[in-house]
């Protein structure tokens, strides 16, 4: 995160009714999901009605009179099975790995509806990430990488809030630790991009893939399964394979059939890139990577096409 004037996109928002969303930017209004599908928010545009819904996701630190909320999407669901609960939200503009294009800067606020999904407030802040891809004092480019492209929450992380920026002292991952729902307790999840979009032919949607043990609960009505209809790679992480894990030297990785990734980005912990390559495009093929390089301990894969993260895997060097 870093605070930057006000910028008005139109927003579009693709359904399984093929239903549009031309106002999600409230949590009150905010579509209901019913499972974990992934799907696709095509730009992120204003804060709603109400811009002042951040302002007590403390991570966001000193406001200055200034709304944390500048151009949103929300979402709530109810926990139908108890069990952790992970997600990546993956920005369609992830930069070019260069200082001078960081990508855009996603921020987020998870809260848990204490009076039920259709009661915005109260609301109990439960994560809060507010890191973002920007050079700061005492700080160097690697550093403002690890907090460049996808954020969420993941296994591993131990954090449950990070305030602006990457911090060389106190290193952000742009992650941070899953919950744990409970079974009938309803949450809320707002979306915030940042960046400030120079162009009209500039996107600043994102894509959101869920994971974890916890199940969302299927509502009688008004539920909102949430697809983009033009986007042939949902869920297409799920369907590659790696293996062996835990791994001593080489690594390999299914392709998808319909979908089949480009390149790969292996990160620490941290999220700090220590390998980039490419993957053997030809389809329902395997990619051999070697890791023999990497230390024991935990290391993240995330799989790429079209310039778009399709997701994460988890993988451990054991020797």
């Amino acid at each position: 995160m870093k605070l930057k004037p006000l910028f008005l996109f139109y927003f579009t928002l693709l359904c399984t009714s093929v239903e549009s969303y031309s106002q999600i930017a409230d949590c009150i209004i905010g579509p209901k999901l019913c499972d974990k599908s992934a799907f696709t928010i095509a730009n992120l545009s204003t804060a709603g009605k109400d811009a002042t819904e951040l302002n007590d996701a403390t991570c966001f630190g000193p406001l200055n009179g200034l709304n944390a909320e500048v151009n949103s999407a929300w979402l709530r669901w109810t926990c139908d099975t108890s069990g952790t609960l992970t997600f990546t939200i993956t920005p369609k503009h992830i930069g070019n790995g260069t200082a001078n294009d960081l990508g855009d800067d996603i921020d987020f606020a998870l809260y848990e509806l204490p009076n039920g999904i259709d009661n915005c407030s109260p609301k109990t802040l439960m994560r809060c990430e507010a890191a973002g891809p920007y050079i700061e004092a005492g700080a160097t480019y690697q550093d403002a990488l690890r907090c460049a492209g996808p954020t969420g929450l993941r296994e591993g992380e131990t954090k449950i809030s990070e305030v602006p920026g990457c911090y060389a002292v106190d290193p952000h991952s742009n992650f941070l630790k899953p919950l744990d729902m409970v079974s009938g307790h309803s949450y809320a999840l707002g979306i915030n991009n940042y960046r400030a979009v120079t162009n009209a032919s500039d996107t600043n949607g994102v894509r959101i893939t869920f994971g974890g043990t916890g199940t969302f609960k299927k509502l009688s009505t008004s539920c909102s399964t949430l697809l983009n209809l033009n986007e042939t790679c949902n869920n297409a992480i799920q369907q590659i394979k790696l293996s062996p894990n835990p791994v001593t030297d080489i690594i390999t990785l299914s392709n998808n059939a319909t979908c089949s990734a480009e390149s790969y980005i292996i990160t620490d912990v941290l999220g700090r890139i220590v390998m980039r390559g490419k993957m053997n495009p030809t389809t329902n093929s395997y990619t051999e990577i070697s890791v023999s390089t990497l230390p024991m301990g935990i290391w993240f894969i995330s799989l790429e096409k079209s310039n778009q993260i399709l997701g994460s895997l988890k993988f451990i060097v054991q020797r």
